[in-house]
């Protein structure tokens, strides 16, 4: 069967005969492949060698003699053999005899081989080939990515290059290797997942990291610790991920860490020991250090020590956990070593006592001898130490601070309001007088700052809101207006998105007048259901913020469409507008503006409040007749909040006081009316004709 299908191949390969001398016989050489890597097995048949003696084959060149073979008595022979290591191309298997000498052609194709059928993201492979191109530059890509780089030999071989498995998700992938030339080979090579954790041993509450590859692309991977959940996460397009966690409580011994992406598992081990982790970590002397214990014997007594002195003692729970806390005792500044023992397990952990105190902030407000509200607001600068800050704020009424009024420690922000119930009195002449000192996480406090001192005015009413009205809906660039407030020299206005003003989205202070339109860049967006809130408070005399309102911020109304007078227009002195409706009828307002220059400098005309989309100037609004154009626009209103302007239109009036649609309806009138009378004179005219014509057929019947 193989010797058929090796004839039926061969049938169709094209053999060049070289004759060696006069013969009319011609052996047919018949080949098997005809094409294939280093080390594939050629079969040769041939049928018909004419004369005796010896066939020898040869591969590539004539004298690289690869077999000797004695045809039978019939001149046929088969023969097998091994090609052996040549650059990539088209060879040449040679077959002579006494008296002939012929080939055929063999396609040598590259192959490569890997040292390993699989691995680890990182995993280091070698790749090694043969039938490239000779000496030739060639790249090894694991599927599109570039690994490495190497060159082939004269016989075109490549001897192991290195490339390391990049990331990349579990399942096969390929390495593909291509010469300059264009040549290429490919091999199958498996991605396994794997992964690495660090550390691999420690306490309860003790923080692990996971670094995963090789694992499904795009899924969504679960940690278990002891089979219970403790974190997630999603791999990427090549199959890692990273993410962390920290250890449940366990009693000491080793646990399995289980990760699943959905189709596959994989499992790593950690061992749980006994450990305690203090609460600061570093601090000052006085302070309450805790320290929280797991892995200890359960039911039974542990003893804490600080530099070797116990200072404290409890029992360890039924999960072998324990708490307690107590007082740094007085010590140099540096590290100290807290240890916990029940007798088989004794661990430690390092606290570290500082004594370098916070700097000393700076006041900002209020400033020196200014007026304040009763509910007075304090701010100073900020100031940071390692271990925390909070602030200590102190009022008195004496510069000694002899007699304090108000104290406040451990604020963490760096300022602070009075609440209602730590109001003060007016001053009535005398100053008050504050300091700020900070203290930092170590318990160490700072210098107090230098003393300020304000007084409280008496009640100042703040200003009353004018609009936008509460819960009113405005559009395009807010405008503010409130009331003026006795002995104000400015104002301050804040719009906030929640009514806490927490959120405030803009503070203006020291406006001169007491209404303000938002500029450009502070036009707000549309509310979209949640409203904004507005409020004012005077200065000068400082006053309290008025009570909040809100408003509600809509997109802006279209502007409306001219119709009449259209576009350089001639029209009475008592000229008719109209334009296109904006909205439901009865929902919005127009204002009309009349201008004698197209930048409505100079308004000669300003109608608002009008309900309907027309307007006719009464006799009392009767334009003056000019060569120069007019102008003329339109908007709409809703309550406080104003559309956008028409486009201006120019027109001009007329000395007659007939408007131009009149006058094109009376020229109507009067045609028809021409067409009235000739009618009427025909129509005469044909019964006259009509009587004359009877009354001659009438004479005629006669005679």
């Amino acid at each position: 069967m193989a010797i058929t299908v090796a004839l039926a191949l061969a049938a169709l390969m094209q053999i060049t005969a070289i004759p060696a001398a006069a013969s009319d016989e011609k052996p047919t050489m018949l080949m098997e492949p005809s094409r294939g890597p280093v080390g594939t097995v050629i079969h040769v048949w041939i049928i018909g060698v004419p004369g005796e003696g010896q066939v020898t084959i040869a591969f590539d060149s004539k004298d690289n003699i690869v077999q000797t073979v004695k045809p039978n008595e019939w001149g046929d022979l088969t023969a097998s053999f091994t090609v052996g290591t040549c650059p990539a191309g088209i060879h040449r298997v040679w077959v002579r005899c006494t008296t002939c000498e012929f080939y055929a052609p063999f396609i040598l194709e590259p192959s490569i081989e890997l040292d390993k059928s699989g691995g680890y993201v990182g995993d280091s492979v070698v790749v090694s080939g043969a039938g490239f191109a000779a000496e030739q530059e060639l790249s090894v890509y694991f599927d599109d990515t570039k690994v490495a780089t190497g060159e082939t030999g004269e016989d075109g071989t490549l001897g192991n290059v290195l490339f390391r498995i990049p990331e990349s998700s579990r399942g096969t992938h390929v390495v593909k290797v291509v010469d300059s030339a264009g040549n290429s080979a490919s091999a199958s090579i498996l991605t396994r997942q794997n992964l690495t954790i660090a550390p691999k041993s420690g306490a309860a509450d003790s923080e692990v990291t996971l670094a995963g590859t090789g694992f499904e692309a795009n899924a969504s991977v679960v940690v278990y610790f002891d089979g219970q959940a403790v974190t997630g996460a999603l791999t990427d397009e090549k199959g890692s991920f990273n993410t962390s966690f920290r250890v449940p409580v366990r009693r000491p011994d080793i646990y399995k860490i289980k990760v699943s992406d959905g189709t596959s598992t994989y499992y790593e081990e950690f061992s749980v020991t006994a450990g305690i982790r203090l609460t600061p970590q570093s601090g000052g002397v006085g302070c309450y250090l805790t320290v929280e214990g797991s892995g200890f014997r359960a039911g039974l007594p542990v003893t804490v020590s600080y530099d070797g002195n116990e200072v404290a003692s409890t029992t360890a729970d039924v999960e072998g956990s324990f708490e307690i806390n107590f007082r740094v005792p007085p010590g140099q500044a540096g590290e100290h070593r807290i240890s916990a023992s029940d007798g088989a397990n004794n661990v430690a952990a390092i606290y570290t006592v500082e004594s370098n105190p916070p700097p000393t902030p700076e006041l900002i407000l209020p400033r020196p001898e200014t007026e304040t509200a009763s509910n007075a607001y304090f701010d100073w600068e900020g100031v940071s130490d390692p271990s925390g800050v909070s602030y200590t704020l102190v009022i008195a009424s004496d510069a000694n601070f002899s007699n304090i009024l108000l104290r406040k420690e451990g604020l963490t922000q760096s300022e602070y309001a009075l609440s209602e119930g730590e109001k003060l009195p007016p001053s009535k002449g005398t100053p008050y007088y504050w300091r700020i000192k900070a203290v930092d996480g170590a318990c160490n406090a700072g210098e107090w700052s230098v003393p300020g001192t304000f007084y409280v005015s008496s009640p100042v009413l703040p200003p009353g809101l004018v609009q936008p009205a509460d819960k009113a809906k405005v559009t395009g660039r807010v405008h503010f207006d409130w009331e003026d407030a006795a002995g104000a020299a400015t104002y301050d206005l804040a719009v906030a998105s929640d009514p806490d003003f927490s959120k405030l989205l803009l503070l203006r202070n020291g406006l001169t007048r007491s209404e303000y339109t938002l500029s450009p860049v502070e036009e707000l967006p549309p509310s979209q259901g949640s409203p904004y809130y507005w409020r004012v408070r005077s200065s000068g005399k400082l006053s309290q913020w008025s009570p909040a309102r809100s408003f509600y911020v809509e997109k802006p109304m279209p502007a409306p469409e001219l119709i009449l007078p259209a576009s350089g227009e001639k029209v009475p002195p008592r000229a008719q507008f109209d334009w296109e409706d904006v909205g439901k009828p009865g929902a919005v307002t127009y204002r009309l503006v009349i201008a004698s220059a197209p930048d409505f400098s100079s308004v000669l005309l300003t109608k608002e409040g009008l309900t309907e989309s027309e307007y006719v100037l009464s006799e009392g609004e009767k334009l003056p007749p000019g060569k120069s154009p007019l102008y003329w626009r339109v908007r709409a209103e809703r309550g406080s909040s104003p559309g956008a302007w028409s486009p201006a239109r120019p027109f001009y009036i007329s000395s007659s006081s007939m408007p131009g649609w009149a006058k094109y309806s009376l020229a109507g009138l009067g045609l028809v009316l021409a067409c009235f009378v000739s009618f009427w004179i025909g129509s005469i005219r044909a019964l006259r004709l009509r009587t004359e014509a009877e009354a001659n057929e009438y004479d005629g019947s006669k005679l």
